[in-house]
């Protein structure tokens, strides 16, 4: 029995480091490109021409960022445009290296173009953005995706990658979790809890609890009846554990916690605390031993493993991890790593290998690494990623879209994703043979259904035609969230 699969995704934070050095931080709501677009006065594709001096005047408060327009997206103010932002770090203006291409949403801040380091995206989402959804995929679902914002928040894709069905809504923050069984998964987005079929078409829906929030889940059994919740109070500072519409299972403090269909586990402190395992068919409570600086917690695919890591951090911004697997019912030590040096583990990729990097602090990129505990090998792979088991390859997620790499080590793309903001959730099927272009297949693929989207046609911008370039007050869009409800069945 594969492990429940469980994904909370929340609002992202860009942490930038001003020009003193100093890191501050710039919060921006997660980007959903199509949503982008619709609340936005104009959009292009673009290369930056000139920056500004990154020390500003007395008393400056915006710069202008003049940009080449390659590709007006939404209105059209000319072959180059003066986008007024910030002076690029903490206070969100922009962070655009060399001559690369961007894509940028504007917004009309007293009929002056403004813009930002929240309001970019590639320019492949930018022109994705501007297209209704097409319904291209052949079942059955072979991958779960999500993410936090926009018309696909939630979408099931075929084994090339291409959509079969996608939900979205204007609500914000989302729990998923996929049955035992893998014919159901359930979902909670503000409180609303909902169990749902893999064309993402309801069930049922779950009684929510008296008091509290819901605010994730774990489906426990393969008939989406028996939902685990943690449930906040009204005032949002004491979390629970509880069977919905049924009995607690635990109430205190949760540092990190991991379940499985049978089993919660969870530590207790972030710097001191202990790892303890809740077995859910008697409700004892188990305590494995002493956790400290933990950086992972997970159980394998089956359950019957749970991996936990210490991270140690040096004073010259090196670090180390070290890893342990014990058995899920015993408690007894299964493997442990030796100090990974400038290395990170993040999860499981089968029952008997794990997943992690290694990312030296003078590195300009990280490799992934595969670590097998049965035999202690460990092998090196192109990507940092969180890598999943598909047959004999891995599959993993990066702004490029989703990507295969076979048993060789070659990696090749198996199709974009709807936006770059969507992460991996489930494998539907680990043992299917992906349609990895370039070989031999016999799916057929149906003509694309195009489905319109909220404005097929995109309004002119509110500039004038001619765009005065003058300093003044203002601050980078921060994009705003929300899509209807968009959903598409086929059989």
């Amino acid at each position: 029995m594969r492990r429940l699969l469980a994904l909370v995704l929340m609002t992202s934070l860009l942490v930038v480091v001003g020009p003193a050095g100093e890191a501050e931080a710039c919060s921006c709501a997660l980007l959903d490109p199509t949503t982008a677009l619709e609340q936005s006065d104009a959009a292009f594709i673009g290369t930056l021409l000139e920056r500004p001096d990154p020390i500003p005047a007395p008393g400056q408060t915006t710069a202008i960022w003049v940009f080449q327009v390659d590709e007006w997206i939404k209105g059209d103010l000319g072959e180059q445009v003066g986008v007024h932002s910030g002076f690029g770090g903490g206070d969100c203006g922009f962070e655009i290296a060399g001559d690369e291409q961007t894509g940028v949403f504007l917004h009309n801040d007293g009929r002056r173009p403004s813009g930002g380091l929240c309001s970019t995206t590639s320019p492949e989402a930018m022109r994705a953005a501007g297209q209704p959804l097409v319904f291209d995929g052949v079942g059955p679902p072979v991958f779960l995706i999500a993410t936090d914002t926009g018309r696909t928040r939630l979408a099931t894709l075929d084994a090339r990658g291409r959509l079969i069905a996608a939900l979205g809504d204007d609500r914000f923050g989302w729990s998923v979790s996929v049955c035992p069984g893998h014919e159901l998964l359930a979902d909670v987005v503000e409180g609303e809890v909902t169990v749902r079929d893999l064309n993402l078409e309801t069930v049922r829906a779950v009684e929510p609890p008296a008091a509290g929030r819901v605010e994730q889940v774990w489906c426990l059994d393969a008939d989406g009846e028996r939902i685990l919740g943690q449930v906040w109070n009204q005032t949002g500072t004491v979390a629970s554990l509880r069977i919905l519409g049924g009995e607690m299972v635990h109430e205190g403090e949760e540092y990190l916690l991991d379940v499985s269909p049978s089993r919660i586990a969870f530590v207790t402190h972030p710097a001191a605390g202990s790892l303890d395992v809740i077995d859910l068919a008697t409700n004892e409570r188990s305590r494995i031993g002493p956790a400290t600086n933990v950086g992972t917690l997970a159980f394998s695919p089956s359950g019957e493993k749970l991996l936990i890591t210490e991270v140690i951090y040096h004073d010259d911004g090196g670090y180390e991890t070290h890893a342990t697997v014990y058995s899920a019912a015993t408690g007894d030590v299964v493997w442990t790593s030796p100090p990974l040096v400038d290395s990170s583990i993040y999860d499981w990729v089968d029952e008997h290998r794990l997943a992690g990097d290694r990312y030296p602090i003078q590195a300009e990129a990280g490799i992934g690494l595969i670590f097998d505990i049965d035999d202690g090998t460990i092998v090196e792979l192109d990507a940092t990623a969180s890598y999943q088991a598909v047959g004999d390859s891995l599959v993993s997620v990066s702004e490029a879209g989703l990507a295969v790499t076979g048993a060789d080590g070659a990696t090749t793309l198996l199709a974009p994703l709807p936006t770059p903001t969507h992460r991996l959730v489930a494998v539907l099927d680990p043992d299917i043979v992906l349609d990895v272009p370039g070989t031999d297949t016999t799916t057929t693929t149906p003509e694309p259904e195009p489905v319109a989207t909220a404005s097929e046609e995109l309004p002119e911008a509110g500039f004038p035609t001619a765009v005065a370039l003058t300093a003044g007050a203002g601050v980078a869009l921060i994009l705003a969230v929300g899509w209807r409800a968009i959903r598409r069945r086929r059989a």
